[in-house]
């Protein structure tokens, strides 16, 4: 299964390095110049139409060499192939705003990694043109910093995934 000229969509953002087009909102992303090229592309469909090998990781979550696929219960499926196509199925009821988490979080994260990037969790500022990435575990004040930083004038380069 693959992505064809009829299932274009109406989004394209820059983010990561990369361009994704979306059939999705995705208001956390800064928008991509016109006629930006897309890597990636982001489309509503059926996650379980994948038959490439993985392996049961944790609950609901299983991957492979080119394919990762994340349920999780009330919200959504999303499915990450060949770094370059996120395949997305919103579950009835499911807020927006917890299908971006997910789907700008941990699918996004699997999508670098397949790309051969290191995804970190981290946060990042700029100064004086070099990046500078704060990891630690969630409730660590990666982001808390991040935001203090920018309040003193350093541009935020990334918040809670950083693409190395």
């Amino acid at each position: 299964m693959s992505l064809h000229a009829e299932t274009a969509a109406p989004y394209v953002y820059r983010a990561f390095g990369l361009t994704l087009q979306s059939a999705i909102e995705l208001p956390e992303l800064r928008r991509a110049n016109r006629g930006a090229v897309p890597d990636v592309f982001v489309r509503l469909g059926d996650p379980d139409a994948f038959t490439h090998p993985t392996s049961l990781i944790s609950a609901g979550v299983r991957a492979g060499p080119n394919l990762f696929v994340m349920r999780v219960d009330q919200t959504t499926v999303i499915a990450v192939v060949d770094g370059r196509e996120m395949v997305v199925q919103l579950r009835p009821g499911a807020s927006p705003e917890s299908l971006r988490a997910y789907l700008l979080g941990s699918a996004i994260g699997a999508l670098l990694h397949q790309r051969r990037l290191l995804p970190l969790h981290a946060s990042a500022v700029v100064c004086d043109g070099v990046a500078f990435a704060f990891v630690g575990h969630s409730g660590a004040g990666k982001s808390t910093l991040a935001l203090e930083l920018h309040a003193q004038g350093l541009e935020i380069l990334c918040d809670d995934i950083c693409a190395v």
